[in-house]
């Protein structure tokens, strides 16, 4: 009985023992254009060949936003992180998540980054639990000299779940890229 449009984005998460993932896009219907959504799907073997719709993970009630983009989710010890690109500015989503019982529930909501030339988040979770994000450098002026679509630096994530607000900072690593 779910209808979807424009299902894109795949982000692949593992949980309690199980393969989930994420797809951006819109629920419909919705007058003629739906919500922006993220569908969460449960992997059923271990090839990744056979998927099991779980639900709508999160609906996005933007009427000036078509649809999400990127859509990342990334567990900070007790709360959830959504991160979607909805042809804008990356925001974020803070809350609870109940990935077999397919909810979402918003505790806080900002943006990640204020720019509109940072797009399409990626997030890597090493086995330490560190967070790394990437995301596209997307140039919108005309004139553009070479930085349409490079990669951004990596930042490591974490989350001062007192206040609910993701904090950011460059990956030490890149101190070794300087030179005197």
């Amino acid at each position: 009985d779910t209808r979807l449009g424009e299902w894109r984005d795949p982000f692949i998460l593992e949980e309690n023992g199980k393969t989930y993932m994420i797809l951006g896009g819109t629920r419909l219907p919705k007058d003629e254009h739906g919500y922006p959504a993220i569908s969460l799907y449960e992997a059923m073997n271990d090839d990744y060949t056979e998927w099991k719709f779980k639900g709508i993970l999160f609906e996005y009630k933007d009427v000036k936003t078509p649809s999400i983009e990127c859509p990342n989710i990334a567990k900070f010890k007790d709360k959830w992180v959504i991160f979607i690109s909805p042809h804008k500015e990356v925001e974020y989503f803070v809350g609870q998540a109940d990935l077999e019982n397919c909810t979402f529930t918003v505790e806080a909501h900002d943006y990640y980054d204020f720019s509109n030339q940072f797009y399409a988040t990626n997030i890597l979770t090493e086995d330490n639990g560190r967070k790394i994000m990437w995301g596209s450098i997307v140039d919108t002026f005309k004139d553009s000299v070479g930085w349409q679509c490079c990669l951004s630096l990596p930042r490591i994530l974490d989350l001062d779940e007192e206040k609910n607000i993701l904090m950011q900072r460059p990956a030490p690593e890149l101190e070794t890229l300087r030179g005197e």
